[in-house]
């Protein structure tokens, strides 16, 4: 008998520590994986953005538009997307107590950022999008040299030729994109995980995509090319009217036309807390430093530059 009871408590001693290891080892594998989640979307989160950015000022035939107009609102309606507003292939707003109508559930104290830029693919092109009536497109007449970009919600009023001169040979038309990325509260209404969203100008309005959650913040700095040579020559930051600044004075709208560069910060973090764990870490975004959040969620900072290939490029290649 008394060797049974020694039996069985030795295999309880050998059991708990058999449940104790394989609790820890549960631990780990779902510390390992959040933080694999929270990596894939920050990196899938970087990706889109850059994608975006780097077509920023691309509309086909057509060159950048000049303008004297002043900087416009980040969403125009699809019927006031002209070449006034395609002038500004890029704007933004920092540290935003509210976001506009069209940023719905904005996170207070975080960024957005607009990018307008044309398809990669003109309608009609194998994989390529059909002409969507009611949605912005671009095309550039070339019959005659120097003729002005057409742009028009409906295909009759596209119109305009190749350089053969021939009524049936139209020329490309390109879909216009009016994109604006931001961090809203949640992704799915009231789930308190912070998600970067992307506003997109569609027939009916502005539609809101979820494109990576856990994106806790965003920001931006965007460099100036002073000289004409397509390098950024400073990095400014923006205030929360969507000027930017140099020594903390607004400049004027028509800088932004010299942004031929981003630099993009981002803070992720898990999607579930950690429990036991507080955060006191303090990251910096750039220029913005974000002080411990003492909460139970892991983060990490994530950082990129990208070229604004379409106004740096023809920059550099001008006497």
């Amino acid at each position: 008998m008394v060797e049974l009871m020694i039996a069985m408590l030795v295999g309880l001693f050998l059991l708990g520590t058999l449940a104790l290891v394989l609790s820890n080892n549960s631990r780990t594998r779902n510390e390992m994986e959040k933080s694999i989640r929270q990596i894939q979307n920050a990196r899938y989160a970087i990706e889109v953005l850059t994608k975006d950015l780097s077509n920023a000022g691309f509309y086909g035939e057509a060159g950048l538009p000049i303008t004297t107009s002043p900087l416009p609102q980040p969403c125009p309606a699809a019927g006031a997307l002209n070449g006034d507003v395609l002038a500004f292939p890029v704007q933004g707003a920092d540290n935003l107590a509210a976001g506009p109508a069209c940023l719905p559930d904005l996170l207070p104290g975080t960024d957005y950022v607009v990018v307008r830029r044309a398809s990669t693919c003109s309608v009609g092109q194998a994989d390529c999008d059909p002409f969507v009536a009611g949605v912005p497109h671009i095309q550039q007449p070339a019959c005659t040299p120097g003729q002005t970009p057409l742009v028009s919600t409906a295909l009759a009023a596209l119109s305009g030729t190749t350089r053969q001169c021939i009524a049936s040979q139209l020329a490309p038309i390109y879909r216009l994109f009016n994109r604006v990325y931001y961090v809203a509260a949640n992704n799915n209404a009231g789930d308190g995980i912070p998600t970067l969203m992307r506003a997109d100008l569609g027939g009916a309005g502005y539609g809101i995509t979820p494109v990576a959650e856990g994106i806790q913040a965003l920001h931006f700095e965007y460099g100036l090319d002073t000289d004409g040579d397509g390098e950024p020559d400073s990095y400014l930051l923006t205030n929360n009217s969507g000027a930017l600044l140099a020594g903390g004075v607004a400049l004027p709208d028509a800088q932004w036309r010299d942004v031929v560069a981003i630099r993009v910060h981002l803070l992720a973090r898990n999607v579930d807390p950690t429990a036991g764990y507080t955060d006191t870490r303090t990251y910096f975004l750039g220029q913005q430093t974000i002080a411990p959040l003492n909460d139970a969620f892991k983060r990490q900072a994530y950082s990129t530059t990208v070229r604004l290939n379409n106004v740096a490029g023809p920059r550099e290649s001008s006497p």
